[in-house]
């Protein structure tokens, strides 16, 4: 299978985290650093970078080993899940044999030996021989006593053998023999101190044989004997062989041997802190002698002769954590603490968009971040985008400057309280007149204001006043209701009366939520458990994504009556006239209206979808079988109004959409074309943006036949360049008529369009 990278990125983009790296390797003029989602190049003469993940092509996620074959003149690429990739220029060769082979429960590809035309894959099951220039596995060797399958870590060769770590033990066999499928001709070796020892690393230097253990122990076979050698270094990982070089692994330092000459590496000078501890997963030497090393949480560090240490990545993240999506105006703010695991300890941390560079701001950036952990939540200022707030699992609230944290809010210091020493906040939204109200769930006042002028308030409402309750997720209307999900499973809705500080004319209900469904024959009513997100839409409807399916009221306010309080769940229009409620039985994790007023709704296993506005059409059905989503699960959806793409923070990382609905205006004076012209060499969409909601879009030569006709979502049409016929239209001037609803605005534009 042949993919072109430049045929897969269109409307897709992604924004992984190119730091955690997990395995390095290098051509003549590139290193290649990879991490599990993806992997960028560096060019060695100038560093400029080249990125590589689904978007671009590749052919998988859950990258676990990289190998440079010069004979292929490109780089591969193995998986966890047993693909293999084959990155050439800018195409991408796949051979997923492995993958799609039955009764093998794992298969994973941990390291890969190039030599010559062939590789040789280490897998959890033995070793699996390529042929590069046929493009096909040549054999493969299952090398367990009686033929079982035994995890191979690692392979490394000298001149006359093959050596093999393995889960149960160190095996070598002669390269020259011609039947290495047959598990006889690998000899265990019994040498070595305690043989059955799981092995990680093996590899061939001066004709000496180099391994280590899963007890951080090494081992070395001079030829003759088996023997421990550098005992005196602790916890080893793995053991490379580089330049003549031995680089040695451990957990927090880089060991460098080299005509016995003994280096130590435990930092990285002045790219971090001191006290900071470094990660180094993968390194090598270069054809001029230089250190390159690739490290979990730094990314990849370039080793200078003279000493210095500089930081060569791609702007991205600082890591793939990506729980909670917000954004205001074009910068995008990325809570990362994991909400599916409760008790996970994720350092304090939030990654933030701007201008198309990343900025993380964690315990490296700001100090005082150092200790506190669990960042759910971000809610920037609305006039001030380098002023925001940060909810969290048991530090309070948090409060930023740019980079630089200027404030935590705790039950030492501010109205919030704290329950069992933890201080727990939930919700975060600043309403019209700028109140950040926030939850405080399981104490008794469980609901908090901060007033523009920094006055804090603690309110009280009975269904959110004790331990056993949860005040959670926040979302303020347009009607400056606030609602509240309780316990995951509950709403409470409070609008407030004259002012904050009076609230004997508040106006609050808790209640659960229901859906109703009645026709002439049958009256359907059910109830949810899981409440995961809340959204409020252009028509001021309120949408709910549950464990079953979406619950949508028309008119939230009715809530405050004294009648039953029912929702719906809308019916997807299948043309066969029969009720099928919306995303019945899929678990809704986030939800996000675009300009055109369309719903976005992002799942629990099975991606993210689009409907019209009234949820009853799908439009799109984005998952990892058909688009370059990352992971089927959803953690968060956000939009840019302004250019209309759509953020998705999946379990493995954040990429994006370019949708066709932005944020509709109230005129055509901002109204433009885009290309403008449209070169011979541009293939792709003509945007119309800056229209009014549901503007009518007619595009006519200059003789006036009509081209194209259509609407708007939200204030972007879109044109694909297409006469109705569906050939792409001649070279020439084209006009773009533009119309508002009601007719009452109109305006014309020119387009170039060159064929």
């Amino acid at each position: 299978m042949l993919l072109s990278i430049s045929t897969i990125a269109n409307k897709w983009h992604s924004y992984l985290s190119y730091y955690q790296i997990i395995a390095i390797t290098q051509s003549d003029r590139k290193i290649f650093a990879a991490n599990e989602n993806g992997l960028f190049a560096c060019q060695l003469s100038d560093q400029s970078f080249e990125t590589y993940s689904r978007v671009e092509g590749l052919s998988d996620s859950g990258i676990s080993t990289i190998c440079w074959s010069t004979s292929a003149g490109g780089t591969l690429i193995g998986y966890s899940n047993g693909n293999l990739d084959l990155l050439v220029g800018d195409k991408i060769h796949n051979l997923p044999d492995i993958k799609l082979k039955g009764g093998i429960a794992k298969k994973s590809i941990t390291k890969i030996l190039c030599e010559g035309d062939f590789a040789w894959l280490s897998c959890d099951f033995g070793i699996v021989k390529i042929n590069l220039k046929k493009w096909e596995i040549a054999e493969t060797w299952i090398i367990g006593a009686e033929a079982s399958t035994i995890a191979v870590r690692e392979l490394a060769m000298d001149a006359q053998y093959f050596w093999a770590a393995t889960d149960a033990g160190i095996f070598k066999a002669d390269r020259s023999n011609p039947n290495l499928q047959d598990y006889h001709n690998w000899i265990l070796q019994s040498q070595i101190p305690v043989i059955q020892r799981s092995f990680n690393s093996i590899s061939v230097i001066n004709n000496q044989v180099y391994t280590s253990d899963t007890d951080g122990k090494s081992s070395m076979f001079n030829g003759l004997i088996w023997q421990n050698v550098y005992q005196e270094i602790p916890g080893i990982r793995k053991i490379n062989a580089s330049a003549s070089s031995l680089i040695i692994f451990c957990d927090n330092q880089i060991v460098l041997i080299k005509q016995n000459n003994k280096t130590t590496i435990s930092n990285y000078g002045s790219l971090i802190q001191v006290s900071s501890t470094i990660h180094p997963s993968d390194a090598l030497y270069t054809n001029t002698g230089e250190l390159w090393i690739g490290d979990h949480t730094f990314g990849l560090i370039h080793c200078t002769p003279d000493g210095r240490y500089i930081s060569t990545n791609p702007s991205s993240p600082a890591n793939n954590n990506a729980s909670r999506l917000t954004i205001s105006g074009t910068n995008l703010y990325v809570a990362t603490a994991s909400e599916e695991n409760e008790s996970a300890a994720v350092p304090a941390e939030i990654h933030r968009l701007k201008e198309q560079n990343w900025f993380s701001i964690n315990e490296y950036t700001a100090n005082d971040l150092a200790g506190l952990t669990n960042i759910t939540g971000v809610t920037p200022s609305p006039t001030n985008a380098e002023h925001f707030w940060a909810t969290t699992k048991g530090s309070g609230l948090l409060e930023f400057n740019g980079t630089e944290k200027i404030k935590a809010y705790n039950s030492n210091n501010s109205t919030l309280e704290s329950y069992n020493g933890s201080c727990k906040t939930g919700g975060l939204k600043i309403d019209g007149a700028g109140n950040l109200w926030i939850t405080n769930p399981s104490v008794k006042h469980q609901l908090h204001v901060i007033k523009p002028d920094g006055a804090l308030k603690s309110l009280s409402y009975p269904g959110i006043d004790n331990q056993f309750v949860t005040a959670g997720e926040l979302l303020i209307t347009k009607t400056d209701t606030k609602w509240i999900i309780v316990n995951n499973s509950d709403l409470f809705a409070l609008h407030t009366g004259s002012t904050i500080d009076n609230t004997t004319d508040d106006q609050y209900r808790k209640t659960t939520v229901r859906s109703k469904f009645s026709n002439s024959e049958t009256t359907i009513i059910k109830g949810y458990n899981q409440l995961n997100a809340l959204c409020e839409d252009h028509d001021d409807y309120l949408w709910i994504g549950t464990e079953n399916g979406v619950v949508l009221y028309s008119n939230p306010e009715a809530l405050f009556g004294n009648n039953d309080f029912y929702g719906i769940q809308p019916s997807v229009d299948l043309g066969d006239g029969l009720y099928h409620p919306l995303l019945d039985n899929l678990t809704v994790t986030a939800i996000a209206v675009d300009g055109g007023n369309r719903k976005w709704f992002g799942t629990a296993n099975s991606g993210v979808f689009l409907y019209s506005a009234d949820g009853s059409k799908l439009i799109e059905h984005f998952y990892s079988g058909n688009s370059p989503l990352f992971s089927d699960h959803i953690n968060s959806i956000a939009i840019n109004s302004q250019s209309g793409e759509i953020f998705f923070a999946t379990e493995r990382g954040i990429i994006s959409w370019t949708g066709d609905a932005t944020e509709a205006g109230n005129g055509f004076q901002n109204l433009y074309v885009w290309p403008n012209p449209v070169r011979e060499s541009y293939f792709g969409d003509v945007t119309i943006d800056g229209l009014t909601a549901e503007s009518t879009v007619k595009i006519t030569d200059i003789t006036g036949n009509l081209v194209f006709k259509t609407k708007s979502n939200g204030g972007r049409a879109i044109w694909d360049g297409k006469r109705r016929d569906g050939q792409r239209v001649n070279t020439g001037v084209y006009l773009i008529f533009c119309s508002d609803r009601n007719g009452d605005q109109s305006r014309v534009l020119k387009l170039l369009f060159i064929h």
